[in-house]
């Protein structure tokens, strides 16, 4: 998300305002050194095979080679709470979060305007704050006019990650796991080892594309009903590819699905 703020005044009060900084240096210092650290830094005190494949997944987005600038203990934390409390699936789809996110807006007196294509700034009206949820090629289009050289540098040099492939199934019974607990849940991640998970994200870095693919899974009509009609399924599940791929990875996910659910296709 790119930001631009006229009035850092307002901003530091309204959103960095409830931020508290610790006056204990030296944790601090301690708890950054580490939190910075490749999450193969971690992985590598952890001796069980489970467990090391438990917290692969958890960092299936950034390569374990790489610093993780926080996310490491940032994506332990979520994934505890993640176990403890389990994933909130949406009743009726993710849309309707966004509807009551828009309604909420209204309520304060917002408006939406959809269907205009913004070229530049220039074109919205006056406004102390502009947020734009743009990629850095896109942020550049519209408002690279008013930034300075070395931001404007820095943008095009951005380095894009993986981009996403996603196949949607509708099923006329569940997904016959080998594994009777993934029966239970909302989400699944599929990868075998954390030496298959680390080759797979590693490939999409590379701009390869991974020929057991690390699967994230999602089968929302076990706890949504209005998914899918009486008596039949829906799901859907997701590889990370190469930023600029054309692959088509169907088959690739569903192979690696049906090793662990084999009666998939039948």
């Amino acid at each position: 998300m790119g930001f631009l703020a006229t009035d850092w005044g307002t901003l530091q009060n309204s959103v960095l305002g409830p931020i508290h900084f610790s006056t204990r240096s030296l944790s601090v210092t301690r708890f950054g050194f580490h939190a910075m650290q490749p999450s193969s830094h971690l992985a590598n005190t952890i001796s069980n095979p489970n467990l090391l494949a438990l917290f692969s997944r958890v960092w299936q987005r950034i390569p374990l080679c790489r610093l993780n600038l926080g996310a490491l203990y940032d994506r332990l934390v979520l994934a505890a709470l993640a176990h403890v409390t389990g994933w909130p699936i949406a009743k009726g789809g993710s849309q309707r979060i966004a509807s009551a996110l828009a309604s909420y807006l209204r309520s304060l007196g917002g408006d939406i305007v959809t269907g205009v294509r913004v070229r530049s700034l220039k074109e919205l009206p006056p406004s102390r704050i502009v947020l734009c949820d743009l990629s850095p090629r896109g942020l550049l289009e519209i408002a690279g006019e008013i930034f300075p050289t070395s931001y404007t540098r820095a943008l095009n040099r951005y380095k894009y990650g993986p981009g996403v492939f996603k196949i949607d199934w509708a099923l006329r019974a569940p997904i016959p796991w080998r594994a009777p607990q993934c029966a239970r849940a909302g989400t699944v991640h599929l990868g075998g080892t954390l030496a298959e998970i680390t080759r797979s994200e590693r490939s999409s870095w590379r701009n390869e594309h991974s020929e057991r693919p690390f699967v994230l899974l999602s089968q929302p009509r076990l706890f949504d009903p209005s998914r899918a009609p009486a008596g039949f399924h829906t799901a859907w599940a997701c590889c990370h590819v190469p930023s600029r791929g054309g692959t088509d990875m169907a088959d690739r996910i569903e192979a690696q699905v049906e090793r662990f659910a084999p009666d998939l296709g039948t």
